[in-house]
């Protein structure tokens, strides 16, 4: 056997061993898991909203392979969050508007507990996302992460302004106005009067 030949079959050996430790390590995102206790997260594009874990909202994160065995080391980068409704938050810096707290351990698990830079409504929830796949979307029909996500920036255009401030003139004070829940920014919830004007009034004027 030529010397070239034994050399290729070596190279073929290596590849072949890479691409089997590779495998081993392509994350199922319907074995994956996420979760988070219901409630309700004001934000801000600005990122000076409030943070999940002050709110006992932290997001429980653990990604595994398709063998179920936990992924460590995913960057913090790669996690986020993301509306559950389709396209209706304007996350500013796209999914660096929120990361994880640490890349995964040994155990392929982390948290996500920080601000949310972002405007917009969504109160269908949040999924948390690992290297832009969503886990429990698609046909692993998981339900969404019961938080609801609520910003002064009201229509989403990255800033919290006077058009931002008419919308909110429309349902304050609710009742006898009707109610809108994307205006609800207080506790407790289900009337829109002056603790969420309050809360309003904090981040007017603010943008990414």
């Amino acid at each position: 056997m030529s010397r070239l030949l034994v050399l290729l079959l070596l190279a073929l050996i290596v590849l072949v061993s890479q691409s089997d430790d590779v495998g081993a390590e392509i994350f199922d995102c319907c074995d994956c898991t996420a979760t988070a206790a219901a409630g309700v997260l004001l934000c801000c594009p600005q990122g000076d909203g409030d943070a999940l874990a002050a709110n006992g909202l932290t997001v429980y994160v653990r990604v595994v392979d398709n063998v179920n065995a936990p992924i460590a080391n995913i960057p913090a980068y790669d996690i986020w969050l993301t509306g559950c409704a389709g396209d209706v938050l304007a996350m500013c810096g796209g999914s660096g508007a929120i990361a994880a707290s640490a890349p995964t351990n040994q155990n392929g698990e982390t948290t996500i507990v920080a601000k949310f830079a972002t405007g917009g409504c969504d109160n269908s929830g949040v999924r948390a996302v690992v290297q832009g796949i969503a886990i429990g979307a698609g046909i692993c029909a998981a339900p969404c992460l019961p938080i609801k996500i609520r910003s002064p920036d009201l229509n989403a255009n990255y800033v919290v302004n006077l058009v931002d401030f008419a919308v909110f003139g429309t349902a304050y004070t609710s009742p006898p106005k009707a109610y809108n829940e994307c205006l609800d920014f207080a506790a407790p919830f289900g009337t829109i009067t002056l603790p969420d004007f309050a809360r309003y009034g904090v981040h007017s004027n603010h943008s990414c």
